[in-house]
């Protein structure tokens, strides 16, 4: 996989985080924003038998740890913003991703 194609993933990530709380995002969320960025980056931990620390998988890992964290710090306030077209092109892009990569297939 292309490592260009993962930084557009990784900025879509980005952007649709600034979307989807945008008008809605108040002073009190900076200091959970701040540990959603902290805490993914465990991801750059290498694992405790891995010999060939690849960067692209760790880098990735950092995505869907922020992914995690973000929706579940700010659920209440996402969910609101929520519809269906969303939920279709993050599903489409979650599968093209799914199927280009080479650990999958």
């Amino acid at each position: 996989m292309s490592t260009d194609l993962l930084w557009l993933f990784y900025a879509g990530i980005f952007a649709q985080a600034i979307f989807l709380l945008m008008g809605r995002f108040e002073p009190r969320d900076f200091p959970k924003l701040g540990g959603c960025c902290l805490c993914s980056l465990a991801g750059l931990i290498p694992g405790k038998h891995e010999t060939n620390y690849h960067l692209n998988i760790h880098l990735f890992l950092i995505a869907c740890a922020f992914a995690i964290g973000y929706a579940l710090c700010f659920k209440k306030k996402i969910l609101e913003r929520i519809n269906k077209e969303i939920l279709m092109v993050w599903t489409l892009v979650g599968l093209y991703i799914a199927l280009r990569t080479p650990l999958i297939t």
